[in-house]
């Protein structure tokens, strides 16, 4: 099995030396070549990430990174992916740094793959709670929603708010739905993954996929409605698990800057897909 990683790191160095060793422990299970490729988002000068390149080099042997000192954003990288990938690869990974993989993930991977062509969302487990952020949504969401969503996103107060309630909302909930799902099967269809990480067992879909024009967030929704066009499942599978420390770059952004980055990308999922 031959695998490609494509991770986006903005100002994270230290969460992507992490997530590369995981990669590196996780690999250990298993007889599979791993290709990884990073790219910077830090803006970082020519000096600087030929250092970061040296530190990944002492890391792993087969591990590239590309940087034009611009921040792209996190699906700024796709093209640069589209590019890299071949179909050559069993399993296309993308994902943010601040994951760590759990030792049997491409153990249980490799099994995944012998079952179908589709895209896969692990258990994303908070490192703080043991929250399981996947699914992220289970059924398509209404356009009457995302109409609430671009209000709320409107406002600063408004969307301080939403935040908040919707954190205890979350360590309300959270578990007594994660029962829920655990009663049921351990692989499960859903509308979309949570976007810390996205696998793809079908490069060809992957390398269809368009320009996501969004800075950042709304990239599930982005996902699953590609998918939905090219009749792609999308599936949830509790036994495939990382671990996520979860908003690790985003928290270096201002608060007013990622509202403003929520109302944009709402207002831009409304007119491409509803």
């Amino acid at each position: 099995m031959k695998i490609m990683i494509f991770t986006v790191n903005y100002n994270a160095d230290e969460k992507l030396f992490n997530f590369i060793e995981s990669v590196k422990q996780a690999q250990k299970q298993v007889d599979i070549e791993i290709i990884i490729n990073v790219l910077d988002n830090s803006q970082k000068v020519d000096k600087d990430i030929e250092e970061l390149k040296g530190k990944l080099k002492s890391l792993y042997d087969n591990i590239s990174i590309f940087s034009d000192g611009t921040n792209s954003g996190y699906f700024g990288g796709i093209k640069q992916a589209q590019i890299l990938l071949d179909n050559s690869y069993d399993s296309f990974i993308y994902c943010n740094p601040d994951i760590l993989l759990d030792n049997f993930f491409f153990m249980e991977l490799e099994k995944l793959f012998l079952i179908r062509k589709c895209i896969i969302a692990p258990s994303i487990l908070s490192k703080e709670d043991g929250f399981d952020q996947n699914p992220k949504y289970m059924q398509r969401l209404p356009e009457s929603k995302l109409i609430r969503l671009k209000y709320i996103y409107s406002n600063m107060i408004t969307y301080c708010l939403f935040q908040f309630l919707a954190r205890i909302k979350e360590i309300i909930d959270g578990f007594k739905s994660q029962k829920e799902i655990s009663i049921l099967d351990k692989e499960l269809k859903i509308y979309a993954p949570h976007g810390s990480i996205f696998i793809f067992n079908d490069i060809d879909f992957f390398k269809s996929l368009p320009e996501f024009e969004c800075f950042l967030f709304g990239e599930e929704i982005f996902i699953a409605e590609e998918a939905i066009k090219s009749n792609q499942n999308i599936i949830y599978q509790s036994t495939l698990k990382v671990y996520d420390e979860r908003h690790a770059s985003i928290s270096l952004l201002s608060c007013n800057f990622v509202r403003s980055l929520y109302y944009k990308s709402i207002d831009y999922l409304l007119k491409r897909y509803y």
